[in-house]
């Protein structure tokens, strides 16, 4: 690797432009692929019965919020009217589903809202549901009813003064506090039923039924895997009471979510029970599934152009574009945010490099190996550590590939069991172990140099 002369950081170039995170909402030519599912989907979604939420999953980065945006605008042009509920935006309250409920209620026609009846079924509703959704300790009961009684207006920062009182529980401890609201709220024009899950579904139903009389509204679900584990699992179990009582709520659930994830953590919901199924448990909830489309080789190469355009990665030579352009063109690597992140973590290692005061210039090859080094690395996190244990990782790799059993520990166990890294590592063997971690090895030192 030669050496330039040393350069002055004042000669050096402008900070590079990097690519938002933020996921693809707009471009329909970069990834036609998932544009025509997304109106496929949505084309289908209005026949499915109330009965049959529907679920998509898809790994980290994959594309899961751009296809629930591209199924969002396509039902919407549709005429029909989308709920859109992050819920991650929501993950600093305790339970998710009073704010999906708020969610709903703010979505409903302006008009509707204005009106002190509705206004008054939805503070009921919304209490209702803080009461399903958690125990509320008798000191909140007055607390919450005054929130009942209050202005529309009002009913957010009594949300904020009720959850504060929210304790962790069951629903089977639900009822303990029924007969202390109500008599908390004696005097209020409100009450809380003794059977609160019977009088959330027909609550709910009453106002998606009069704000969309002749329409079907859909509730549209996104980034519920970002939430800790027992919120995320609070409001499938929420969505599963609404199911229930399908035939008098007239609107239709979209979730995405990494199926990994809430496995993991209905597992541990589960986790007495030791031959519990927690795939099982989704499939009872949602009936009908599907999962993003992986780009094909004509939508790879596109989003690669899309966002090497984004990134501005052409100011910094040919030779530069085709290097990550090589690395991200595999199939191994067909996830946007994944490609985002790579292109912006190669830019900054070429802007360190040539800001240093002895400025780096490696060649194609040495950049080539960078770009697919950084697509690895990306991918499989672990894989760094694993390349340099030296002999006895390559030794278990080899059995891997075989279908061997090999000693590896945990770690390397769950590395080789991921999708593609085999693949990936095979053909380092068919290059030879040795020259391969030396050449990874030394991008490796690359990234390390400037703490990436």
């Amino acid at each position: 690797m030669a050496l330039a002369p040393p350069q002055l950081l004042s000669d050096a170039p402008g900070p590079p432009r990097l690519i938002s995170d933020e996921p693809e909402l707009s471009n329909t030519t970069a990834w036609q692929g998932l544009w025509r599912f997304a109106e496929r989907v949505s084309g289908v979604l209005p026949g499915l019965p109330a009965s049959s939420p529907v679920l998509v999953t898809g790994d980290w980065g994959s594309g899961k919020t751009t296809l629930l945006r591209a199924v969002s605008r396509s039902l919407q042009n549709s005429g029909h009217p989308v709920i859109w509920f992050d819920a991650w935006r929501y993950e600093g309250e305790r339970d998710l589903l009073p704010a999906l409920i708020r969610q709903i209620w703010e979505s409903t026609p302006e008009s509707f809202r204005r009106s002190e009846r509705h206004a008054r079924l939805f503070r009921s509703l919304w209490v209702t549901a803080l009461v399903l959704a958690g125990r509320v300790i008798p000191a909140a009961a007055q607390g919450m009813m005054a929130a009942a009684a209050a202005p529309a207006a009002g009913v957010v920062t009594g949300a904020i003064a009720a959850g504060k009182a929210l304790a962790e529980t069951s629903l089977d401890d639900v009822s303990k506090d029924v007969e202390t609201i109500e008599k908390a709220a004696s005097s209020s024009e409100e009450t809380v039923p003794r059977d609160a899950t019977k009088e959330l579904w027909s609550r709910l139903a009453k106002l998606v039924e009069e704000a969309w009389p002749d329409q079907t509204p859909f509730v549209v679900i996104d980034d519920l895997d970002r939430c800790a584990p027992s919120g995320a699992i609070g409001l499938l179990d929420a969505m599963r009471l609404f199911v229930t009582s399908a035939p008098s709520l007239n609107c239709r659930f979209i979730v995405a979510l990494d199926r990994t994830m809430i496995v993991q953590a209905i597992s541990q919901k589960f986790g007495g029970a030791a031959s519990y199924d927690s795939n099982r448990y989704l499939e009872k909830v949602f009936p009908i599934s599907f999962s993003v489309p992986v780009p094909d080789t004509t939508d790879v190469a596109q989003l690669v152009q899309l966002f090497i355009g984004n990134s501005a990665v052409q100011s910094e030579g040919q030779d530069h574009v085709n290097a990550i352009s090589i690395a991200l063109s595999s199939p191994l690597f067909a996830n946007p945010r994944l490609m985002k992140r790579c292109l912006n973590k190669y830019r900054l290692v070429l802007y360190f490099e040539r800001s240093s005061p002895r400025a780096v210039v490696a060649d194609f090859s040495a950049n080539s190996r960078l770009a697919s080094w950084i697509a690895a690395s990306e991918r499989w996190p672990t894989l760094r550590r694993a390349i340099h244990r030296g002999t006895d990782f390559w030794n278990d790799v080899r059995a891997a590939v075989k279908g061997e059993p090999h000693k590896g520990d945990v770690e390397i166990r769950g590395l080789l069991d991921q999708q593609g890294v085999l693949h990936w590592l095979g053909k380092g063997l068919e290059e030879g172990a040795e020259p391969f971690a030396k050449n990874f090895g030394a991008a490796d030192v690359r990234l390390q140099r400037w703490g990436m």
